[in-house]
This record gives structure tokens, C-alpha cells and sequence, in this order.
């Protein structure tokens, strides 16, 4: 592998760990870290794969794609890290609401078996590369940055930029934006007792249940649940147009409920 694609990745690690107040079992995760690398004459791709509580990230590069796309798909394999658990044999995280177990920080498992959030989690992830990306790397603004990336055509064809609004959106509903903030898990000083954006904070930090509670508590036993499942339909086919009215009427439900 080229020497350049060794320090983007790094430059990339290096900006996430700086980008987390609770950065400790991240950082462990990275000691359990290896790349490997391949070149495609497809659009760049990668692939993170755990095993063992070991972690590799399988990169296949195009040495033609611009270099800020490498770095976002970079970005977009750590995001997915940021999120295993560190042990992947424990079950954790349970919530009474819907009866689920983490399965990572952002997917969740029903007593059942479903899986479901792993729409949501790719959608998460992009949403935290896109931001790894712009914060690393100067060429682009915000809104040029979203406009290369998505006009990279990819085998995945939920990487809209329909649905990064939609994720947009949804983060929101939760505080601040990556965007207005420091840290993933930024959380004021003061007398202030929430953090900035409670969704970034417990799912950066492996309390995502805490708040799969509230927001069932809120909405009713099983939304959050639904909610996703909402999303995994959606996000892989735009089309389905009842589920994105049904996602939006539930945020427009939860701003009501909230204030």
C-alpha cells in the first residue's frame, strides 16, 4: 500500500479519537486494529470485519477516486468500529420497552432474533465520515463534499443524499448536529445535565438503550423499534413512499411530544 494511504488513514484515526471525550475503549479497539488494502478499478470501497475482539478494515482502493473519497470511506469503516462492541460475546444493553440486546452500539437484537438498526447504523456512519472528511481535509466545503461523494455511483443505492437529509433530520430531533459540534460526545459544563446531542452521546458511548427506553416511554412501547425498521425499508428502497411519511410524521410526533 501506498505510503499516502497510510497517513490519510492515520490523519483519520487521529481526528476520531480527538473528536471523543470518552476516546478510552476506542482507542483499545485501535491496538486490535489492522488494515489491508486492495486496488480496484471500481469506486473505493471498504469493508470492517471483527473477529476474536479483533478488528480488520479490508479497503479496496481506486487510485483514480478523489483522495477526499478515500478519506470519507476511511472515515466511514471507523465510524462502523466506533460502534462494535468490545466484547462481542456479551449481551448487553437490554431494553425492556421492545425486549432487545445491543448488537452493536446502534443495531439491536429481538428476543426473536431480528435483527434491526443496520440501515441506520450505515446511515450514522456516513453522517460521521462525511464530517471526519470535511474536518480533515480543506478542498471542499460542506455542501461540495456531499455532492461528490453521492455522485460516486456505489453497488449500495441507500447512499442518497435523500437519505443523508433524512439522517440529518433524525439526529437532529436529538440536540445539536456533528456539524455545531466539537466532540461526538460533546457534553456541556456547567449546571447543564444532558449532552449535546443525547443519540451522538450513547451511541459513542454504548448507552444507546438508555435511550430506546425514553424514547418508547415517549412515543409508546415498540416505536423505536418500528421506527428503524421504517428506515431499513426505506433507505433500501426510496420509493416506498409510506414509510418515509410515516418516519416524518413520527419526528413531527416527537418535536410535539419534546417540547
Amino acid at each position: 500500500m501506498e505510503n499516502k494511504y497510510i497517513m490519510w488513514f492515520n490523519e483519520i484515526i487521529k481526528l476520531m479519537v480527538s473528536m471523543l471525550n470518552n476516546k478510552f475503549i476506542f482507542e483499545k479497539k485501535i491496538e486490535l486494529l489492522s488494515l489491508k488494502t486492495f486496488i480496484t478499478t471500481e469506486s473505493t470501497n471498504g469493508l470492517l470485519l471483527s473477529k476474536d475482539e479483533k478488528y480488520d478494515i479490508a479497503m479496496s482502493i481506486n487510485p483514480k477516486d478523489d483522495e477526499a473519497y478515500i478519506r470519507f470511506v476511511f472515515g466511514h469503516e471507523l465510524a462502523h468500529l466506533l460502534f462494535r462492541p468490545i466484547n462481542k460475546l456479551k449481551l448487553s444493553g437490554y431494553s425492556a420497552t421492545d425486549e432487545s440486546f445491543e448488537y452493536t452500539y446502534i443495531q439491536r437484537k429481538s428476543e426473536s432474533g431480528r435483527i434491526y438498526g443496520m440501515y441506520l447504523e450505515e446511515l450514522i456512519c456516513d453522517y460521521i465520515a462525511l464530517e471526519l472528511t470535511y474536518r480533515s481535509y480543506d478542498k471542499y466545503s460542506r455542501n461540495e463534499l456531499k455532492e461528490m461523494v453521492y455522485s460516486i455511483p456505489k453497488q449500495e443505492n441507500y447512499f442518497t443524499k435523500e437519505n443523508l437529509k433524512l439522517t440529518e433530520q433524525f439526529v437532529s430531533l436529538f440536540g445539536e448536529e456533528l456539524k455545531d459540534l466539537d466532540k461526538i460526545d460533546s457534553y456541556p459544563k456547567g449546571d447543564i445535565v444532558a449532552p449535546d446531542n443525547i443519540f451522538l452521546y450513547t451511541i459513542s458511548t454504548g448507552d444507546l438503550s438508555l435511550l430506546v427506553n425514553d424514547y418508547d416511554q415517549c412515543m409508546g412501547n415498540g416505536a423505536w423499534k418500528r421506527l428503524n425498521i421504517c428506515f431499513d425499508n426505506f433507505f433500501i428502497d426510496n420509493s416506498k413512499v409510506d414509510d418515509k411519511e410515516f418516519i416524518e410524521t413520527e419526528f413531527k410526533r416527537f418535536k410535539m411530544l419534546k417540547e
